[in-house]
This record gives C-alpha cells, structure tokens and sequence, in this order.
C-alpha cells in the first residue's frame, strides 16, 4: 500500500522536481564529524513539494522506515526522464548577479548536438 509522507525542512534546493527519488542514510557521530553509517536507502517518489516540505509517496509495507531527524537526505533525477540536452537551432540564457559584490565570470560551457541535417 503506498501512503504519502511529508517531509519537513528549512529550505528546499531549487532543482528538485515532481517524480524524482527521495534517498536517505543513516548518520553518527565520530570524532566530532557526522558521517553516514550505512547503505544508502531509497525512500520513495516526490509527489510534490513547497518552500519547507517534500510530500513522497512510500510502499507503508514493503519500503524503508521513516528517516530520523539526524539522517542525512538526498534526492537524485529519474535519468529516464532527465536525458538529452538543448535540442534546436537557437538557445537563450541569461546570467544574473544579485550580488553587490563585484564578480568575473570566467567560464561558460555547453554541450551541443546536432538534431537534423
């Protein structure tokens, strides 16, 4: 049986999205440090999301235990759904700085393929 399960944070990265895999591992403490103490464990799918929350739809009998509050929490694209790159003839991007402090961009890069001849 799947249930929905919210997930409750500070903030949320901009990059996460509807559908991709909500990951956890447990954590301790050694030597000062927190580090992972296990397997990486897939928790279950966004289904959706708002600035401080993460709603993921997770298998109540066969899936994972919740994550504890000190669990360390992660998410990764469905490669699925997330391949390929800028397909056409023309790309527009826009850089901005919203930063009062002076900043040099030094390098852009990008990846281009060629759809039709």
């Amino acid at each position: 049986m799947i249930i929905n399960y919210q997930l409750n944070f500070t903030s949320i990265n901009t990059s996460l999205q509807v559908g991709d895999l909500v990951y956890y591992i447990p954590t301790t403490t050694s030597g000062g440090f927190t580090v992972g103490s296990g397997n990486i464990i897939l928790y279950g799918i966004v289904t959706s999301f708002g600035p401080t929350h993460v709603v993921v739809a997770v298998d109540s009998v066969n899936g994972p235990a919740a994550p504890n509050i000190t669990d360390y929490i992660m998410f990764g694209k469905d490669s699925r759904t997330n391949i390929g790159s800028v397909l056409g003839y023309f790309a527009k991007t826009t850089f901005k700085n919203n930063s009062s402090e002076y900043a040099e961009l030094f390098s852009i890069g990008s990846e281009i393929s060629e759809n039709s001849k």
